[in-house]
């Protein structure tokens, strides 16, 4: 994996409180060298833990986030609800392709809801609450998305400020949501609930990432 100038930059962030040359760090970092004290997984895993998703992305691009996620890294991630948001992470991000070509606009106008609160406003609102774990709350997401220009990376910001929420954590709650839930919703219009469930692990997959929505049909 190329150490970009972002990951370099981060590296010397997070390890402040070591006492290691710059040459050193990298090479622990490529699992060429090690310290009695650090060695290249704890370097990986204080990474993961000190550093938001999506700066992760940045500074390491999808691939070099796969190749960061291994069994080693996260089994030495010793609490366990932050092990299994990792576990989650590795597993999501099997099947999502590096390169992904976009058709990308500005934010289309949706009359449906009214105009004291714009579009962009009530889907942030709802990934601001989604632990509450509301069916309702991720039908609406699904709504929106299937209607709206955006970038999820720009909804999780908006909602960030709202509300503490982690893209993985997002994706993981609409991903694993069993399809008997939504059978339990009224709908106001008729939808075919496995396409539903099958938007939803789109979804998922797109707010892992960062990307714009490729749920709407443009």
């Amino acid at each position: 994996m190329k150490i970009t100038p972002e990951l370099k930059k981060e590296l010397k962030r997070i390890m402040w409180d070591y006492s290691v040359d710059e040459n050193t760090l990298w090479a622990i970092w490529e699992g060429k060298s090690a310290t009695f004290s650090l060695n290249r997984n704890k370097l990986r895993s204080r990474l993961l833990l000190s550093t938001s998703w999506y700066r992760l992305l940045d500074c390491l691009g999808l691939n070099g986030l796969k190749e960061v996620l291994t069994d080693e890294v996260i089994n030495s991630i010793w609490i366990k609800d932050i092990r299994e948001k990792f576990i989650y992470a590795q597993k999501a991000l099997h099947g999502i392709v590096n390169e992904v070509a976009f058709r990308w606009g500005e934010l289309n106008h949706f009359p449906l809801f009214s105009c004291v609160d714009n579009e962009t406003n009530i889907l942030s609102n709802k990934i601001s609450c989604i632990s509450r774990y509301e069916v309702k709350d991720i039908a609406d997401i699904w709504v929106l998305a299937k209607r709206l220009s955006f970038s999820w990376r720009d909804i999780m910001s908006i909602a960030g400020q709202k509300s503490p929420v982690d893209p993985v954590e997002v994706s993981k709650i609409i991903k694993t949501l069993p399809l008997e839930e939504l059978k339990l919703i009224k709908w106001a219009f008729d939808v075919n609930l496995d396409e539903v469930y099958s938007d939803l692990q789109t979804i998922a997959g797109d707010i892992l990432v960062g990307r714009p929505n490729t749920l709407k049909d443009f």
